[in-house]
């Protein structure tokens, strides 16, 4: 046995001032584990408003959450606001009076109607779009009036307190768009460029886009391609880019180069219109229109060789070709040969991300060869992973289940995506095959009511431990922020872990940062936390960690909540089945407003008694606590207070 103690040992005063409490502890046989305390705070209200800067925020946290840690009566900070003044706001009622102006089909209407939204509220976030409505409206009206660069002038000085170069670079844009002013144009592309140097490089994209298109207009196609090269060398993964400078270069007659940016693009974006348009049209002039489809086949082959030569990862290049390859109609043998190598090398070690990925590759590879009941059987073990943005799953074993006659199950599948976003080509298949089934009841209705209940949901009932559960806790970790909306999905789905797990199968943590904007639950250790995984590991919010390895990124609106719990779940389970290399015993109360703790950890593994980094972190965790953000996650649960000790790395 060996025991190891470092700050959790010693005693800790917090001045909570609002009588003893029983601390709760939570043990288990993974190094990671949190003491829960019970909530002190009833405050319906925020704790800071979220109109306050970043600094003034960051202050509110060190001085008031900060020295409390477990939450007592919080007031609320006051900032006075100008009355009468909402700083870029957007009510329900701007949004539908904004609405209502794209709806006006007279264009001297749209124009009044235009100025009387400005008119009422000249600090709304609609306002910018109300000037580039108007500057093409005006346009529209008579492209060379006055009234077009009075628009142009005035959404430019709107706009430019996100960077006059921008600003003058999309009314560029807008008017040669419309034809109007050229000589507006040249000068205001020139502005832009002489300030591109002023703003971050990925800002700077758009400008030099913009200036490609607009050379190409007057037919200075080698400036056009240029503009468009120093795009693509701030952002080099930009496919739709790519294909515009492939457009360009074979306007000026390079068609070596413009064959590689093509042929990898269309590897990388097979359904891509634009990108299938501009490969079409390469071959055919390419070939002079004589064999065409030997030449599409040569080049995609030779292009599938060079890249799996070069790949880092030959499972994932695989994926990606097979799947290039039956979109595309060449090379099915292949295909399916690739398709039946990844079936048999995915794993769950491989993460659920991973799995899902190659599942689903599989999938679209037997559906396009008529193998139907192959396609159930490779996405079916991986359902639980699917959320409503993993189209191509949905996709796939919809259009599956609809080939074997299996109708019903067919319109859940395309339900999945689309109660709550309705793509284009699941609502082609979905909307006849809803009206074959039933024809007389309303597809809209069904769809809202499904939307809805996705938004209100939650788990139900609680984990039913294995019978072999060996007492392995699995720590679960979140990094959110209440400023983001993509976290609201990951929000909701860890308050899903927390009700549906016991405490003693999950020790779930949530993290605040202060991304994209301040959030007065952050602290340093949480901001300390993030650090020591590094932005390899969470670049971003929302970013879920189990077990300190396992991480997985991205989220969604609400009612993309119950996909994500489906996805953690998933993942905290598969760790749940991993063997425990150790023991916790943690012991701790509250007494004369002082926490005192004391750890024990045991374990037999030799690696582990060699290893100088092992530490032990002892988390102070909130059960509950009320704070609306911008993003509209009231309730937050298992906030991380304080790392008694270090956060991450030994402080030096």
């Amino acid at each position: 046995m060996m025991q190891i103690e470092n700050d959790a040992a010693r005693k800790i005063r917090f001045y909570y001032g609002f009588g003893k409490r029983q601390v709760r502890v939570v043990g288990g046989r993974q190094p990671g584990y949190y003491i829960r305390v019970p909530t002190y705070s009833n405050h319906p209200g925020k704790l800071c408003p979220r109109s306050q800067s970043e600094a003034t925020m960051r202050k509110a946290t060190d001085s008031i959450l900060r020295p409390i840690l477990l939450s007592v009566m919080i007031l609320p900070l006051i900032l006075a606001i100008p009355s009468g003044v909402e700083a870029q706001g957007r009510t329900p009622e701007q949004r539908a009076a904004f609405q209502a102006i794209n709806a006006i089909e007279d264009l001297n209407a749209r124009l009044e109607a235009i100025e009387g939204f400005i008119q009422k509220w000249p600090q709304s976030g609609y306002v910018i779009s109300c000037l580039q409505v108007g500057l093409r409206t005006a346009a529209e009206i008579d492209p060379e009036s006055d009234l077009v660069i009075e628009y142009a002038e005035r959404y430019i000085k709107a706009y430019a307190s996100r960077g006059e170069a921008l600003a003058y670079s999309a009314a560029a844009s807008m008017l040669n768009e419309a034809g109007a002013h050229a000589e507006k144009v040249d000068e205001y592309i020139a502005k832009a460029l002489e300030g591109a140097a002023d703003i971050p490089a990925r800002s700077r994209v758009s400008i030099f886009m913009n200036a490609a298109t607009i050379a190409d207009a007057r037919d200075a196609i080698e400036k056009a391609i240029g503009y468009q090269r120093q795009a693509l060398e701030l952002n080099p993964g930009l496919g739709y880019a790519q294909v515009q400078l492939a457009n360009y270069l074979v306007k000026a007659n390079q068609l070596d180069e413009a064959e590689g940016i093509i042929i990898n693009a269309i590897i990388q974006s097979p359904d891509d219109p634009t990108t299938r348009e501009t490969f079409e049209n390469f071959a055919t002039r390419r070939t002079n229109g004589r064999n065409t489809d030997t030449y599409r086949t040569r080049i995609i082959s030779e292009a599938a060789d060079d890249l799996l030569a070069a790949s880092e990862d030959e499972l994932q290049t695989k994926q990606m070709l097979a799947v290039a390859f039956v979109k595309l109609g060449v090379l099915t043998e292949r295909a399916k040969e690739y398709a039946d190598e990844i079936a048999g090398m995915i794993s769950p070690a491989d993460g659920g991300a991973a799995l899902l990925a190659g599942a689903t590759a599989v999938g679209q590879v037997r559906l396009a060869l008529g193998n139907h009941q192959g396609v159930l059987d490779a996405l079916e073990p991986v359902r639980m992973l699917a959320g409503p943005y993993d189209f191509d799953f949905h996709l796939t074993r919809g259009m599956a289940l609809e080939s074997l006659g299996q109708d019903r199950a067919a319109i859940t599948e395309y339900f999945e995506t689309a109660a709550m976003i309705t793509y284009p080509s699941i609502m082609e298949l979905l909307e006849p095959l809803w009206e074959k089934v039933n024809p007389d009841q309303s597809l809209e209705e069904h769809q809202t009511a499904l939307r809805e209940g996705l938004e209100s949901w939650h788990p139900e009932g609680e984990f039913e431990v294995p019978a072999d559960w060996t007492g392995k806790v699995v720590l679960a970790e979140l990094f959110t922020g209440a400023e983001c909306p993509p976290c609201v999905a990951s929000d909701l789905a860890y308050d899903g872990l927390i009700a549906y797990y016991p405490n003693t199968i999950a020790a779930v943590l949530v993290h605040h940062v202060h991304i994209p904007g301040p959030d007065p639950m952050t602290n340093p250790d949480t901001e300390a936390r993030m650090a020591y995984y590094g932005r390899g590991i969470v670049g971003g919010t929302p970013t879920s960690i189990f077990d300190g390895t396992d991480s997985s990124v991205g989220g969604g609106g609400a009612a993309a909540g119950k996909g994500k719990f489906g996805a953690y779940g998933w993942a905290l389970e598969q760790h749940l089945a991993m063997p425990a290399v150790l023991d916790i015993d943690l012991a701790g109360k509250i007494e004369n407003d002082e926490l005192e703790m004391s750890a024990k950890v045991t374990f037999d593994v030799q690696e582990l008694r060699d290893n100088p980094n092992l530490r032990l972190r002892v988390v102070l965790a909130e059960e509950e606590l009320h704070y609306e953000g911008s993003n509209g996650v009231a309730e937050h649960r298992m906030v991380v207070r304080a790392f008694i000790g270090a956060a991450g790395r030994p402080r030096r």
